[in-house]
């Protein structure tokens, strides 16, 4: 990507940090490896920004710039499109006056030096590794840089930075929780569609689990567990679930319906417990319990579990919170000793009784449950328009984290 001289708008800085290379870039030329070297030493003015941690973070804006420095015209109108459709596209995309970033400088503990926006590592101040790619046209971006960190800087050293964000960074780049029951009564989703299925007598059900102690380890044990009984039990999740497994063997519902990275378990003696131990505590792959497969946070797993005590199995993976209550009391009906992760959270989700996340606007909600230790959110949503018109009242905002002054506190 090649930027032209002091062009530097929102739009480019947004794609760039949209599309990176996934490693980061390593500088090749010697003005480029300068300009990395003038940021540095501007930032090392200022203290860390985390206690124990060589690291200084700053807010840094970057204006929406034009209309014209978003696109042209033409290409929209030959698209079908308005001009009063382009102007509002653009500003559906780019609603603030200006992008906020969070940017990062960090000398890690192996000496590795790097520049980071919104945690993506940007450029490596040191020499070039084979796993990532030279950088060859980012030295207008790095002069930008060099001005806007040098502005930043000298604002926290006047005393006015952090005045400056708390005034100026819109809402939509804050953190905040709310009830799950007042999204529903919003109407922003309902709850029916949250529950998905899930009947008042499941919810019933699955309290009188959570009372048992469900999300603890079970006080039973089996004697015995292995691949064929382990395989038969993932068949009647499959059958839960609403796969059709009729005329196929537990070995061919495995392939099918599960994840099918298998590891080597499907090789061990089908009805040896005591391979299926061994295995059990060598393999460190999860793919093989996946019976939902999916990313890590939309996967659903059951995992066979060995201790002194002999075998038991753990339910994890609630993101379909349908299937996953309704595998967890069919388990428990069979005598089968359970663990079910996360099952507190889930009940308190499904009486509408938790928090959910909001996290900035533009970031992908997926992972960003830890955002929000104080309130033990399960599930999170990006921030929008539609969600402070129906419901942005009964939103409670965390405090916004200017990183200076730095905080003391143990």
């Amino acid at each position: 990507m090649t930027f032209k001289k002091h062009t530097i708008t929102a739009r480019i800085l947004r794609n760039y940090t949209h599309d990176p290379d996934p490693n980061g870039y390593s500088l090749i030329n010697s003005k480029d490896k300068a300009l990395f070297e003038k940021i540095e030493n501007i930032v090392m003015e200022l203290p860390p920004s985390e206690n124990d941690w060589d690291i200084r973070k700053l807010w840094i804006s970057i204006p929406r710039g034009s209309i014209d420095d978003f696109s042209s015209f033409e290409y929209y109108r030959d698209e079908g499109m308005t001009y009063e459709e382009f102007v509002e596209y653009w500003k559906g995309l780019y609603p603030d006056d200006a992008d906020w970033y969070v940017f990062q400088y960090e000398k890690s503990s192996r000496g590795e030096r790097f520049l980071a926006i919104d945690n993506l590592v940007l450029f490596y101040g040191d020499e070039y590794k084979g796993f990532r790619k030279p950088a060859h046209y980012h030295t207008d971006l790095l002069e930008w840089l060099v001005r806007t960190i040098k502005d930043t800087v000298d604002s926290v050293k006047a005393g006015t930075y952090h005045e400056r964000v708390l005034k100026n960074l819109p809402i939509g780049y804050r953190r905040g929780v709310v009830k799950r029951s007042d999204v529903w009564e919003s109407g922003y989703w309902s709850k029916r569609k949250d529950l998905d299925g899930t009947t008042i007598k499941d919810i019933r059900r699955f309290t009188e689990l959570v009372n048992s102690g469900i999300e603890q380890k079970p006080k039973g044990r089996l004697d015995s567990v292995t691949v064929n009984s382990y395989l038969e039990l993932c068949s009647i999740c499959f059958r839960i679930r609403g796969e059709d497994t009729s005329g196929m063997s537990i070995i061919q519902q495995y392939h099918t319906f599960a994840d099918g990275r298998d590891d080597g378990l499907l090789n061990l003696d089908p009805d040896d417990s005591d391979q299926l131990r061994i295995f059990c505590s060598s393999s460190t792959s999860h793919h093989i319990w996946e019976i939902r497969p999916g990313h890590t946070f939309s996967c659903m797993l059951l995992c066979p579990e060995y201790d002194e005590h002999g075998w038991f199995y753990t339910l994890r993976g609630c993101f379909d919170r349908t299937d996953f209550i309704h595998i967890a009391l069919e388990l428990n009906s069979m005598g089968i000793p359970l663990q079910v992760d996360k099952a507190q959270k889930v009940l308190r989700a499904l009486r509408g009784e938790d928090y959910i996340g909001i996290v900035p606007r533009g970031r992908l909600p997926v992972y960003c449950e830890h955002l929000f230790p104080e309130h033990d959110v399960l599930d999170c949503i990006s921030f929008n328009d539609e969600i402070m018109e129906k419901f942005g009242d009964k939103i409670s905002w965390y405090e916004v984290n200017t990183f200076y002054p730095v905080n003391d506190d143990p």
